[in-house]
């Protein structure tokens, strides 16, 4: 399992719930709300892109999240 933790005050919302839905097919995600922080977990992983999910989801969040702007 995979864990992201992304800023409330950085990372919308909309965005990550898009994100979510684009990527599920490469692993099964989910998503809890703390104060700050939006905490994403990743399960099931494709082992195809272990090393870049977490990165390339948080480019995906940001780049959804600055064209809702």
């Amino acid at each position: 399992m995979l864990n992201l933790k992304l800023s409330r005050s950085l990372y919308h919302l909309v965005a990550i719930k898009k994100a979510i839905k684009a990527y599920s097919h490469l692993a099964d995600i989910s998503l809890i709300k703390l104060k700050k922080h939006y905490l994403i977990k990743f399960k099931s992983v494709n082992n195809q892109f272990k090393l870049s999910l977490k990165d390339e989801f948080c480019n995906y969040v940001l780049a959804l999240g600055k064209s809702q702007q």
